[in-house]
This record gives C-alpha cells, sequence and structure tokens, in this order.
C-alpha cells in the first residue's frame, strides 16, 4: 500500500506529467486528446480549494476532491465530487485507483457528505462500477456516478 499525501505547488509538474500519460491511453483521437489534457490539468489555483493527494516518490497517481459545495443556495451541493483519479498508465492494474478512491471516499465522510460523485471518463466507467458507483443525473457530465457513502 502505498502513502498518499496532499500534494503543493513543487508538484504541479509532476503531477500534470502523470495526467498527460494518463490521457494518452484514453479510448478517444488523438486531437480529442490534444484538445482535452489542459481542462485536466491542475494549476496553483486549484490547490487552494481542491484536495489533492499524491501517491509516490517520484508521482504516480493522484486525485482532486472538492468538498461539498453548501453556499450560495443557487450552487448548492451536499456531496463531495471527484475531479478526477489518475494513474501512470506504467503503474495501473496494481491497486493504486482503488487506494485513492478510498481515500477519496473517507476525506468526503470526514467532510459529512453523503454521497461522493465522480466525473469519470468513458474507459473508467467499468473501475467505478466495480466500487458501487452508480449512474447519475445530479450534474450535468456525460458520465457522472455516484456511491452513497455510509
Amino acid at each position: 500500500m502505498h502513502e498518499t499525501r496532499r500534494a503543493n505547488r513543487d508538484d504541479l509538474p509532476a503531477l500534470n506529467a502523470v495526467i498527460q500519460r494518463a490521457i494518452a491511453t484514453w479510448s478517444i483521437s488523438d486531437r480529442l486528446k490534444r484538445l482535452a489534457l489542459p481542462s485536466y490539468q491542475y494549476d496553483e489555483d486549484e490547490l487552494a480549494y481542491l484536495e489533492i493527494r499524491v501517491t509516490g516518490d517520484p508521482i504516480i497517481a493522484l486525485m482532486a476532491l472538492e468538498a461539498p459545495v453548501r453556499e450560495p443556495a443557487a450552487h448548492r451541493r451536499e456531496e463531495a465530487l471527484l475531479h478526477g483519479l489518475f494513474v501512470d498508465p506504467a503503474h495501473q492494474h496494481k491497486g493504486l485507483g482503488s487506494q485513492l478512491l478510498a481515500k477519496a471516499e473517507e476525506l468526503s465522510r470526514a467532510l459529512h457528505a453523503p454521497a461522493l460523485i465522480v466525473k469519470a471518463q468513458s474507459d473508467a466507467l467499468g473501475f467505478f462500477k466495480q466500487h458501487g458507483y452508480q449512474p447519475t443525473d445530479r450534474i450535468d457530465y456525460p458520465h457522472a456516478v455516484i456511491k452513497a457513502l455510509d
């Protein structure tokens, strides 16, 4: 089991490189990969409001979690939101994704979130379904899934 830690500004190049390598394996065209990449990468501003956890030294996996939004009422969301879960392709299928997902669920429970919503990429739907996630329309995202937290 790999230890996770909160990401910091110095981690951004390495964690964004993991994201780039992970996206390169997606079952979409190279053009879509190129266009999508900037929207999945993180910057210093996001470190202030997302809980970004990394695994490995050098970094081989990461997850980014947003706490429930309770104000203002127009944007109210009780669920925690998993923005991203990325594992370097050379380290996939070794339990790192499952470990980081469990950490996201643990952090969500600590935030008193009743559920965790995931913005999943279509290739990852099977992974999330194996972990008890079900499709949801609670957010506007093509492959959103949700899991109630006990």
